[in-house]
């Protein structure tokens, strides 16, 4: 024994308390808000349906903004009170305890309760911008429900989100920073976490707590745009869960709901996070198979149990050689533009950038034949076709088409839970889904999504050489005619990919004809 060492505890028994209080109150906090939004949200939307007092309502002489935000106060409201009351009961016991534990046990713990009055007030601003986005989000989702139990099947994917979500004050390696600032329910666990450790980062308490905000006006002005929707507001069913319907009593041929969309990628978050993490970690790129085969699997299966229109929905009928071309062209155009986004959004958030090529540790001492199929083939099968087949084809059934494909493009972004990724990989998205949209076949979707992460391996693993045939994909740091010259070329074979497209299609005949 060359050397002795002891352990010595540096903190303090506040800073010991309150770490350890960061680990439950902030998932303790979130589902009680959770809660209280949910069966007043529920109540004043799916509730007024089968009442039917939703009619009544729409006939008063106030504007819809005003009917959503009278709704969307009172739903914030009995959330609020809802958690403070759960937040006092779970100071007042707490004190209960302490006092308790020091009558009985001269040797207990002591810590001075004051010390953590300013992490108590700003956790009451925590509580209430997140019930206002708990509330929004509620009402969001509960608007599509016809009846008050259909309305709580939609709300338990929901509840399952938030609850995986708050649990990252619990992640001994996450740290609140400027990205995960921006990531809703993430950001206000973490935060509350950080405040009864006694770390205050002004600007980050900030991001926090505006983004919240902001998120909420989104989530009204969205609402908004429902209320505008007959379709929404008494249709006949046609977006709820038609998993939750016999199969017997289901219709042939139909086209999902977006209830559908919403169950089936709750499941498929749940298989990224939990099953694919593990059989990641345990199996490394079998793992990665296996998670977009299950992928695979469960959407297949959603879509053969409701008897979706399988053409419709998937879009499986073969390419036209021309749209291939079209594709092709398009995706070395936005591909170029992509690197010019990545360069730029790594200098802003180099933290996301380093996690974002976490796979490419599994490839050391692998044949290329499974780096191949796990990183390029799976993945462009797998992820189109619950992508741009389930969720693309759902949405231009059911939504104006721009905003199907950028919906489309957002959640393929969110899906990769990279900050970085979320702009460039939303993007592609979008992309994908203009060609399957043009071309009408989730080949063409596949093929750029192949050839997209195949290139990815190829530059990984063969840098030297790609570094001789495309030195412009290469270079570490972009120079001022570099990023030029990627700009121009960029935005020329893109629009050339775009005009090709419409003009194969007879866009422009039928401008003239018309």
């Amino acid at each position: 024994n060359p050397i002795l060492y002891e352990y010595e505890d540096l903190s303090s028994s506040e800073e010991t308390v309150g770490s350890r209080f960061g680990y439950i109150i902030p998932f303790l906090l979130i589902t009680s808000i959770l809660m209280g939004s949910m069966y007043p949200a529920i109540d004043t939307t799916a509730g007024e349906k089968e009442r039917g007092t939703m009619e009544t309502l729409l006939t008063l002489p106030v504007k819809n903004m005003e009917l959503i935000m009278s709704k969307f106060l009172a739903t914030s409201t009995i959330a609020v009170a809802a958690a403070l009351l759960n937040l006092i009961s779970m100071g007042v016991l707490g004190v209960y305890f302490y006092q308790s534990m020091q009558s009985v046990s001269e040797t207990a713990m002591t810590f001075d309760l004051m010390s953590y009055l300013p992490a108590m007030g700003i956790t009451v601003l925590c509580v209430v911008v997140f019930a206002m986005f708990a509330s929004a989000v509620c009402l969001c989702v509960c608007i599509f429900a016809k009846s008050f139990k259909e309305a709580q099947n939609y709300t338990t994917p929901v509840m399952l989100v938030f609850m995986i979500a708050g649990m990252a004050g619990m992640i001994p390696a996450l740290e609140l920073n400027k990205t995960t600032a921006l990531i809703p329910v993430v950001n206000i666990a973490m935060l509350i976490a950080e405040l009864f450790k006694f770390h205050f980062d002004i600007s980050l308490i900030a991001m926090v707590l505006f983004s919240n905000i902001a998120y909420s006006m989104l989530a009204i002005v969205f609402m908004t745009r429902l209320f505008k929707s007959e379709d929404v507001l008494f249709g006949d069913g046609s977006n709820s869960i038609h998993l939750l319907e016999r199969r017997s009593n289901m219709k042939k041929n139909q086209i999902p709901g977006i209830g559908d969309n919403v169950l089936l990628f709750s499941i498929l978050l749940i298989i990224l996070l939990f099953a694919g993490s593990i059989a990641i970690i345990k199996w490394k790129l079998y793992g990665l198979i296996l998670e977009q085969a299950l992928i695979l699997v469960a959407t297949v299966f959603y879509a053969w149990y409701i008897r979706a229109d399988r053409k419709r929905v998937f879009s499986l009928q073969a390419p036209k050689i021309r749209d291939v071309f079209c594709t092709v062209i398009l995706w070395m155009g936005a591909y170029l533009l992509m690197i010019l986004a990545s360069a730029g959004l790594t200098v802003l958030f180099p933290e996301s950038a380093k996690n974002a090529n976490a796979t490419v540790e599994l490839w050391e001492n692998v044949p290329l034949w499974l780096i191949v199929l796990s990183s390029a083939a799976m993945p462009a099968f797998c992820e189109e076709m619950a992508f741009r087949g389930f969720l693309f084809g759902t949405l231009k059934n059911r939504i104006k088409m721009p905003v199907a494909i950028l919906i489309t493009g957002m959640v393929f972004g969110l899906y990769h839970m990279n900050f970085v990724k979320f702009f460039v990989i939303g993007a592609l998205g979008c992309l994908l889904a203009y060609a399957v949209y043009k071309g009408g076949s989730i080949w063409l979707s596949i093929l750029i999504h192949f050839l997209n992460n195949l290139l990815s391996v190829v530059i990984t693993l063969y840098p030297e050489p790609m570094k001789k045939i495309v030195p412009f994909l290469m270079e570490e740091d972009l120079t001022v005619n570099s990023i030029v010259i990627l700009l121009i070329v960029g935005i020329v074979l893109t629009t050339l990919g775009i005009v090709l497209f419409k003009w194969s299609h007879g866009d422009y005949k039928k401008k003239i004809m018309g």
